[in-house]
Parts: C-alpha cells; sequence; structure tokens
C-alpha cells in the first residue's frame, strides 16, 4: 500500500519519547504553575507577559508531534501486519498452547506500554488546547496586519 508510506515508520519510537517528553513538560507547565518568567535559555530571558504563550508553544508542539507519532505508529502497524515472518510467528505462537499464554499474560503489560504515549498525549492536549488556541489567534493577529 504505497499511499500510507510517509517514512514516519522508523521513527515512531522517537517520536514517542517527544510526545512523553512534551506531554510531561506542559502538565508540569500547566498543572504546578510553574513561573516561566525566570527561565533564561542562553542568556535570553522572556518578559513575564509573554512567559504565559509557552503552554500554547508547548501545546501546538505537541498537537504536531501527537499527529505524526499516530502517523508512523498506523505506518509501522501495516508494514508488520503484511510482514511474511510476523505472519510465520504469529502463526506459530497462535499453534503453540504455551507460547499463547504467554504471549496472553504479557498483554496487559503490552497493551499499557502500546497506550501510554496515546492517553498521556491526549490529556495533556486537552489540558493545553485553550493556550494553544491563543497562541494560534495572537499569531493570526500578528499575521494579518
Amino acid at each position: 500500500m504505497s499511499f500510507a508510506k510517509h517514512g514516519l515508520a522508523g521513527q515512531g519510537t522517537d517520536l514517542g519519547r517527544t510526545v512523553l517528553a512534551l506531554s510531561t513538560l506542559g502538565l508540569f507547565t500547566k498543572l504546578l504553575n510553574i513561573d516561566l518568567s525566570n527561565l533564561q535559555v542562553l542568556g535570553v530571558s522572556l518578559r513575564p507577559e509573554n512567559s504565559g504563550l509557552i503552554p500554547g508553544f508547548l501545546g501546538l508542539a505537541l498537537i504536531y508531534a501527537f499527529v505524526a507519532f499516530s502517523v508512523a505508529r498506523m505506518e509501522a502497524a501495516f508494514e508488520v501486519q503484511t510482514d511474511k515472518g510476523t505472519v510465520e510467528a504469529n502463526k506459530i505462537i497462535i499453534d503453540s498452547k504455551s507460547l499463547l499464554g504467554l504471549a496472553l499474560l504479557a498483554l496487559p503489560f503490552s497493551v499499557f506500554v502500546y497506550s501510554m504515549p496515546y492517553v498521556l498525549g491526549l490529556f495533556s492536549i486537552s489540558l493545553l488546547w485553550s493556550d494553544s488556541i491563543s497562541v494560534l489567534s495572537s499569531i493570526w493577529v500578528l499575521a494579518s496586519k
């Protein structure tokens, strides 16, 4: 299926880490009300009125990373599903009762690990949504002048 190839399947792990890092950073800035006006990056500090935009920029970056992560996971799932080696390995696991039992025992842990970036990412996006919209509206106002 050539239309599903975006080249992101190999970066799925890195995109998952990015989603988790941006989610954690966004949650810390939003829930803990961290004052980011004292933050200095390479000697550059923000004015207090501009530091309120940081959660919005984090939200926008998180939305972009989340969409790329979802596309990478879908692409990787399609590639693995059609791989002949995977199909043969799945058939061996299904035919063997002991391997099937081990796979079923590991299933809750696998589902938890697989879904963690999705759950945390969606929660963080919903929490940072209003900040992201305010940043987009500020950019729109500046661009329309």
